[in-house]
């Protein structure tokens, strides 16, 4: 789901960035960045479905508003 919504993020105006982990040197990671934000996805979309408060499943839609904006 993560990559799902990096790639909503990159349909929008993001880029894809892999960067390696500053305290697991050798470890890499996948991000979407736009201007000086930059999101990495990791675990970003685990147990969206079980979070509290996420009745109509739209956690991963609130969370790119607030991180993007609306498209």
């Amino acid at each position: 789901m993560a990559v799902f919504w990096g790639a909503v993020a990159v349909a929008h105006g993001a880029t894809w960035e892999v960067y390696e982990s500053a305290f697991a040197p050798g470890h890499f990671g996948l991000a979407v960045s736009r201007g000086l934000l930059t999101v990495v996805l990791d675990a970003r979309c685990s147990g969206w479905d079980q979070r509290p408060n996420n009745k109509r499943h739209e956690l991963l839609r609130r969370e790119y508003d607030k991180t993007f904006g609306r498209p």
